[in-house]
């Protein structure tokens, strides 16, 4: 029996870029790879909104603490103490009426105008200030000349004893050094003369000291029901 010959060509062998499995794996890994990559920026935009919420939760919180600051800074401008020594008395370049009204932060409660000489003296008073205290300010054509203030807490009880220390020539220091601060202030300058008038409190109802100093030195004083 003759032998059968086997012939047959050798297969070729397909290049590894050719089969399929080769591309599935290459489509596997790079889904995973972009898997990851989106998890990492997914977690990496999670990170950033979450410090710009901290940093805006800091922001606003920054802001509701000066807030009030502002509110409390509010609360001490208007007719204050501070607002009242400010005003600058002068026939000549006192402080306007439209200043003084933007610095109390409103229009008087009362005023009075009149008119001699070509002089228009207007006399405004606003009402509610600290301690229930009023500020009367005078104007000779629109320049602050005149201006009080009352209703002051002031910070001692005097006694008559007090007031016997208070003597011509002293200065304001030296008086609030006997008689504390006072409860009523009343300063006028005309020409070249300053004229300011102190009130303080007794210890008992009704009974007061009034202290006058021209050009800052006492030259009168007076007292009421002192003991």
């Amino acid at each position: 029996m003759a032998k059968q010959e086997t012939t047959g060509a050798t297969k070729e062998k397909k290049p590894i870029y050719k089969r399929v499995w080769f591309w599935i794996i290459v489509v596997l890994v790079l889904a995973g790879i972009g898997a990851s990559m989106g998890g990492s920026k997914a977690s990496s935009t999670k990170t950033s909104a979450s410090t710009s919420q901290e940093s805006t939760k800091k922001d606003d919180s920054k802001k509701d603490d000066s807030q009030p600051a502002e509110k409390k800074e509010e609360k001490k401008d208007g007719l204050s103490k501070e607002n009242f020594d400010k005003i600058n008395i002068s026939e000549s370049d006192g402080t306007s009426k439209e200043d003084v009204e933007a610095m109390f932060g409103k229009k008087p409660d009362s005023t009075s105008t009149s008119t001699v000489m070509d002089v228009q003296s207007d006399m405004l008073t606003w009402n509610g200030g600290l301690f229930g205290s009023s500020i009367t300010v005078g104007f000779n054509n629109n320049h602050a000349f005149t201006k009080s203030m009352n209703g002051l807490k002031g910070t001692k009880k005097v006694t008559l004893a007090d007031f016997d220390q208070v003597n011509n020539g002293m200065n304001e220091d030296d008086v609030k050094a006997k008689l504390g601060d006072p409860t009523g202030i009343d300063i006028t300058k005309i020409m070249d003369t300053t004229t300011t008038v102190l009130t303080f409190n007794g210890k008992e109802l009704g009974s007061s000291a009034v202290i006058t100093l021209t050009n800052g030195a006492v030259s009168g004083k007076t007292q009421m029901s002192l003991k």
